[in-house]
């Protein structure tokens, strides 16, 4: 897995002593709150009995949909960041088999085998699955170099024969064919320009018969009766729009129709020599999908930007058939083959006439033909987490920050999640979160720090939002537990900022050093302040401020690694601080300096390597009741715990499939209960309490753990 610079941005969480605070104040009251339950966004775990949970966000931006002919339960997934999901229990529950690493616009599954599967994608092509999407394989030969496949299809009469649209940035593209199930591919596309193909359909009665969608071309729409060795245009009544999809009637296959962009629904009665729209009803003219009832013929099925619409009269007249969809935005569309009464939806995000929604895309079924959908998403994850906050008394309200996508919250303790501001992010111009915090003393009172646009402020849950500084990137937030309007920000390049008037105000405040990626306050003695800067040497490694920022001293006496990415002061002895360092060097000609956790006992005069052995640390979590344990978010190789101050470590990564651990946060009301932030995959849960209950009775094994990798 590779991640780019903005994926591995993660600041230093000042929020551990926040957590103390909070933690300390809700176990002097009771918490309590009556759970929303909302069938459709429920969490179902994977396996009950590991540690970690998947609890969401889910959804993604489904590009990509197929329904396994053979074995209508198995469904594939995919969308632009690569991963490719499988569910074999018709929606219900989707794990991520594997990552192709590029976007996927489509998957197509043998119709006898379900675990061969096609995908087309950017720059890689073509890549098959023999194994049910677990591995991949590029052909051996034929394929251009870094072609864009939209779409495939596979010969219905001989599998092993396939067709795939292509198109390269520099223009070309086209059709090319495989004879031998996709190994080697050939160019066919005489008498085709250089089109961006889109969409293919191959007549179900006779396959030598192909039709070819185009994208943005001259013509667009090709037919081909000789198994695509040559084509020609069919536009006669459609012309110059954009073919999402083409249709057959499976029966009467003179009977064709496409989806366009712009266009709406066409129809051809004479096997494509003419067409004329079919449009009655349609509200949007934007259509990205269409598929036809296999036993019904008469009935039809199209999406675009305002949901689902249907017909049961060949297209005569359409009417939509939304009930239960939020994400209206349906760019694919998967029917049961044997119970075409079942449907999928592949949402890629809100469209601009929602008024409610979710960013995130989704797949919704029906199983009544339209009449009624569902949400069944649960397992479709691709969410960034950097952060994760509750809300003061009520921890059943939980805020969190994605990079991309803004803030969701959820109100039943992480079971459902929904976007904050229901889709709008009204006011928060850039919605890249790199943390979160939340006013003790008001609920509902947020500030969501930004990759590029500085920090926003919303006083109603974050539904609506206002830009509070308009700087550029800004790392971490750090409130005074004691006196909460005071509230400290790391900028990447000006340095510390704070505020005194509860966010309403920041200025540029005493630690003009840029690279700032971590706070500590003192939860006492709220004067003394920590920062950590992730910077090289001289300017990076750790800063110490007693006089509430104002002025600042390096405190890096025997800090060997300067790049200081978390902080963490120790709940009972507050002497004791520890510092988290990631791998870095100064330019490239540089030696890469290995990552080390230090602590301090003395209030960060001087500093202690406690770790050497040990992966970049990204976050830090120590104990609020047991403070010998320690708990470390890592890039690759998810959460490590140690139960003896750090001296060793144990990876405990059980259920965790997602191993880029960039937040973790206690549950305020017990700290056993451990969320987890990662890239790409979501917020985990885990209950550490059984570990604990060992860890009591066998203290001689704790103390043995050993780091592994």
């Amino acid at each position: 897995m590779f991640l780019t610079e903005r994926s591995s941005i993660y600041r230093g969480r000042a929020k551990r002593n926040r957590g103390l605070f909070v933690f300390m104040l809700i176990l002097a009251v009771t918490v309590g709150c009556t759970k929303k339950q909302e069938s459709s966004r429920t969490t179902t775990a994977v396996k009950s009995d590991l540690l970690w949970q998947s609890i969401g966000p889910y959804g993604i931006e489904v590009q990509a949909l197929a329904i396994a002919p053979s074995n209508p339960d198995i469904l594939y997934a995919a969308g632009p960041t690569g991963d490719v999901f499988k569910s074999v229990n018709a929606g219900a529950l989707w794990e991520q088999v594997s990552p192709t690493s590029v976007s996927v616009h489509t998957l197509v599954v043998h119709p006898d085998n379900p675990d061969i599967i096609f995908a087309g994608c950017d720059i890689l092509g073509i890549q098959k699955s023999s194994d049910g999407g677990k591995t991949w394989q590029s052909p051996e030969s034929g394929l251009e170099l870094d072609p864009f496949v939209h779409t495939i299809a596979i010969d219905p009469e001989e599998p092993n024969v396939l067709y795939a649209g292509t198109f390269k940035a520099k223009g070309s593209g086209g059709v090319y064919k495989s004879t031998n199930g996709g190994t080697v591919w050939q160019s066919s596309r005489e008498g085709m320009r250089d089109e961006f193909v889109v969409s293919l359909a191959i007549d179900p009665k006779h396959s030598n018969v192909l039709y070819a969608g185009i994208y943005n071309g001259k013509d667009c729409l090709y037919k081909s009766t000789d198994g695509g060795k040559t084509w020609r245009p069919m536009n006669r009544g459609l012309g110059q729009k954009d073919v999402y999809a083409i249709v057959i009637h499976p029966k009467r296959t003179s009977q064709i129709y496409v989806a366009t962009g712009g266009g709406g629904i066409y129809k051809s009665d004479d096997a494509g020599e003419s067409w004329y729209p079919m449009n009655d009803g349609l509200t949007n003219l934007d259509v990205r999908a269409l598929i036809v009832d296999p036993r019904s013929p008469e009935t039809l099925y199209a999406s675009g930007a305002s949901g689902v619409f249907k017909t049961t009269n060949a297209g005569r007249s359409w009417y939509l058939v939304n009930s239960g969809i939020i994400n209206r935005l349906i760019v694919k569309l998967a029917i049961n083959p044997k119970n075409p009464k079942i449907i999928y939806a592949g949402a890629v995000g809100v469209s601009a006439d929602e008024a409610r929604g979710s960013f995130m895309g989704a797949v919704f079924k029906t199983q009544d033909g339209g009449q009624n959908w569902e949400w069944a998403s649960t397992g479709l994850v691709d969410a960034d987490v950097r952060a994760i906050v509750f809300e003061p008394g009520n921890s059943q309200i939980i805020y969190a920050g994605l990079l991309g996508r803004g803030v969701y919250r959820s109100v039943d303790g992480g079971q459902t999640w929904h976007s904050a501001s229901e889709g709008r992010n009204l006011g928060l111009l850039a919605p890249d979160i790199l943390d979160l915090d939340i006013d003790p003393q008001h609920p509902g009172m947020l500030l969501a720090a930004s990759y590029s646009q500085g920090i926003f402020k919303s006083r109603d849950g974050g539904i609506h939002w206002n830009q509070v500084w308009s700087g550029g990137r800004v790392q971490v937030l750090a409130r005074n537990p004691l006196h909460p309007d005071t509230i400290y920000a790391g900028a990447s390049f000006e340095g510390l900022l704070r505020s005194v008037d509860g966010g309403n105000t920041w200025h540029q405040f005493g630690l003009a050093v840029p690279g700032i990626f971590s706070l500590a306050i003192d939860p006492v003695e709220t004067n003394r302040l920590f920062a950590g800067v992730n910077t090289p040497a001289p300017e990076g490694g750790v800063y110490k401020s007693t006089d509430g920022g104002t002025t600042w001293k390096k405190s890096s006496s025997g800090i060997t690694n300067p790049f200081i990415r978390a902080l963490a002061i120790h709940p009972q002895d507050r002497n004791i601080i520890y510092a988290g360092s990631v791998e870095g060097r100064k330019t490239a000609k540089d030696k890469t300096q290995a990552p080390v956790l230090f602590h301090s006992t003395n209030q960060g005069r001087d500093w202690t390597e406690i770790s050497k052995d040990h992966f970049q640390t990204f976050v830090l979590l120590v104990d609020p009741r047991r403070s010998n344990i320690l708990y470390n978010g890592k890039v690759y190789f998810g959460v490590s715990r140690s139960l003896d101050g750090g001296a060793t470590w144990t990876e405990v990564n059980e259920g965790l499939t997602h191993s880029n651990v960039l937040e973790l946060a206690f549950h305020p009301a017990n700290p056993d209960i451990i969320f987890a932030g990662t890239t790409k995959g979501g917020i985990y849960r885990a209950d550490f309490s059984k570990w604990r209950e060992a860890a009591q009775t066998s203290d001689s094994t704790s103390r043995g753990a050993s780091n592994s990798r």
